[in-house]
């Protein structure tokens, strides 16, 4: 079996949008033919190490180099998938393929959202932290495991890791958008909607007074 090699190319079509970044993509190859997947990162010039191929420079460099590398991770898989049942490997077999198998997982959907997101880089970043958790939770989480219980049982998790109550509650608002988003776009059945049921605490916070001596 020919193997398809796979890269990373930014700027492909050498044209900032309005915002002054670019597109990563990232270029397949086989049989002198190529075909390009999206990775839904953009980036300016300056944020791209054009030797290395890696994103530098910018605040969510080691969470947005993490996510390009498991495009490719993905891609692989998907090819190595189709090669165990017998399938002739094709570049627009392996698009095809690809596409209808988007966003499969809950994580990979959700940071897709964050990185392709209009929010400012320090939201992002850390938006990126709660998917850190959620990691460290369930390394694999499906759609279908956004239950009630999952909810409750990574609130407790956040509480025996240390957290307090409304850094708690940061991250299960996070966890919640991203629940939205999958309902909004089809991944999640609304009636199976995990956050029905649950209620966010949140600790209102002291506020100290000092009286002026007379």
């Amino acid at each position: 079996m020919r193997k398809i090699s796979y890269r990373f190319v930014y700027n492909r079509k050498k044209s900032l949008n309005d915002r002054g970044t670019a597109l990563v993509q990232v270029e397949a190859y086989l049989n002198k033919k190529k075909v390009y997947f999206s990775t839904h990162v953009y980036l300016r010039p300056e944020q791209w190490d054009v030797k290395r191929k890696v994103v530098k420079d910018h605040p969510n460099q080691d969470a947005l180099n993490g996510m390009l590398n498991e495009f490719i991770i993905e891609l692989e898989k998907k090819e190595l998938s189709l090669w165990r049942q017998g399938k002739t490997i094709t570049l627009s077999l392996i698009k095809e393929e690809f596409k209808s198998n988007t966003d499969a997982s809950f994580l990979g959907f959700a940071r897709k959202e964050i990185i392709s997101s209009q929010l400012k880089d320090s939201t992002k970043r850390n938006h990126l932290t709660t998917i850190t958790l959620l990691q460290s939770f369930k390394p694999t989480i499906e759609f279908e495991d956004l239950t009630y219980n999952f909810v409750t049982d990574f609130e407790k998790f956040l509480y025996e890791s240390g957290y307090q109550t409304n850094t708690i509650a940061k991250h299960m608002k996070h966890l919640k958008s991203f629940v939205n988003a999958a309902i909004n776009k089809g991944y999640i059945d609304p009636n199976n909607y995990a956050f029905r049921r649950y209620k966010i605490k949140m600790k209102e916070g002291k506020h100290v007074f000092y009286c002026r001596k007379k």
